[in-house]
């Protein structure tokens, strides 16, 4: 095997072993704290454990796309900095390697992450939202028998009901019920019992020995209509008819581009906005890290100027992530900005590629305190 090739498999196997590192880590520390709001959703709602795991998976593809550019990012700077501080970048030099070979697994690791994050932001990315959103607007807008809780004004919607007290059968005493999800129609049902039943359709209550209190909008007189038994849908209808009106993170990239006509023209520059957002996010991954490798490879390999070169290779990936999202929000009311973002991020990919392969600065620097 040659020698070049054996360097650039140990620092290939070194990034991407610390990319994986620091992207699990990240990625688990976000999914943790974005997950602990569904906990008392799920345990409320009394659901299953399952439907707590489909909804913190959901989150994940749009987790990875934000943490994996800085994870490489973190890498590179690990990685090299470390060759550096051991010398092996000096022995690398000396058999006549040069930054571009020595970068070269960075290379091949950015290219192969891009690629990935191409794949899960125009595939996975809509597929998982469209999904996680379907399910969470399906749990928040279906009343369901284990959330109401006796001696309490459980508030649902347009829905109020008070329970004094439940069995373990589903069968409650003291029912006071107020429904306004017909704001021309309110109306407030008491009841001595009940049953609670899950349907398909959502939640039921079969209504014994009560009465119906009701207001004539027109006239203002009270009604009230005595009732043996009644039974009550809790159904949301918005559920049942499956309307529910898609953000634009939902769409997948020909639709965003290209919106049709339900979409309002106020909404259009949004979805086109985000379109080029999925495009250009995963070429953060490449100019991050060839701005990251390429200006920790120039100058001299002492402590104190690996040090500023650090921290100007965080600073410049920072201000350029900074940037391109302001342009790209920007492009929401103005789509000339797209063109500029567009210029930002690739100005950065030819500028770090410049410096590796220009010769001038592919001099073997000397090693130093």
């Amino acid at each position: 095997m040659h020698p070049m090739f054996k360097i650039t498999y140990y620092i290939l196997r070194q990034l991407t072993f610390a990319t994986a590192c620091i992207a699990i880590a990240l990625t688990g520390a976000i999914w943790l704290t974005q997950s602990l709001r569904f906990v008392n959703v799920v345990i409320n709602k009394g659901l299953p454990v399952t439907v707590f795991f489909e909804l913190v998976a959901f989150l994940l593809p749009d987790l990875v796309c934000v943490v994996l550019p800085g994870a490489l990012l973190i890498a590179v700077i690990y990685v090299y900095n470390r060759i550096a501080a051991d010398n092996e970048l000096i022995i690398m030099r000396s058999i006549g390697m040069s930054n571009w070979q020595i970068a070269k697994p960075t290379i091949i690791i950015a290219i192969t992450i891009t690629t990935l994050l191409y794949c899960i932001t125009l595939y996975v990315l809509p597929h998982a939202f469209r999904n996680f959103k379907d399910m969470e607007h399906q749990i928040r807008n279906t009343l369901s028998a284990a959330m109401l809780q006796a001696g309490e004004f459980n508030t649902f919607k347009n829905i109020t009901i008070y329970i004094r007290a439940r069995e373990s059968n589903n069968k409650i005493s003291g029912i006071i019920l107020h429904d306004s999800r017909n704001p021309q129609k309110p109306y407030t049902t008491t009841a001595e019992r009940g049953s609670l039943i899950e349907t398909n359709a959502g939640l039921r209550i079969i209504l014994a020995n009560g009465i119906r209190h009701e207001i004539n909008p027109k006239t203002g007189n009270p009604s009230m209509l005595y009732f043996d038994q009644h039974i009550l849908d809790l159904a949301s209808k918005e559920i049942i008819k499956g309307h529910r009106y898609r953000k634009p993170h939902e769409y997948f990239l020909i639709d965003l581009l290209n919106p049709d006509d339900s979409i309002s023209p106020q909404q259009k520059p949004k979805f086109i906005s985000e379109g080029h957002q999925r495009i250009i996010t995963p070429m953060h991954v490449l100019a991050f890290a060839l701005l990251g490798v390429s200006i920790l490879l120039q100058g001299e390999f002492n402590r104190r100027r690996r040090s500023k070169r650090i921290v100007f290779a965080v600073v410049t990936c920072c201000c350029l992530q900074i940037t391109t999202l302001g342009l790209i929000n920007l492009s929401e009311r103005t789509l000339l900005t797209l063109p500029m973002a567009y210029t930002l991020v690739l100005i950065a990919i030819c500028v770090s590629l410049a410096l590796l392969l220009s010769p001038w600065l592919n001099s073997a620097p000397k090693p130093q305190g």
